[in-house]
């Protein structure tokens, strides 16, 4: 399996940078790559996520 891995350091507080992670909403606003994030970020459930890869759309599952 495939893993991809990215870091950056975020001047906010933690409370400011969740709020933006769980606003699936507006991700695509600042990642041209997501098209559209489905699900609740909770424990045991699946978020269905829109990729747009090369032009194509792709979907992906994860889990939180």
């Amino acid at each position: 399996m495939t893993r991809v891995e990215a870091g950056v350091e975020v001047d906010a507080a933690p409370e400011a940078v969740w709020r933006v992670l769980l606003a699936f909403d507006d991700y695509p606003d600042w990642n041209p790559l997501i098209r559209r994030v489905d699900g609740r970020a909770e424990a045991d459930r699946r978020l269905r996520v829109l990729l747009t890869q090369r032009g194509l759309p792709r979907r992906s599952s994860r889990r939180p």
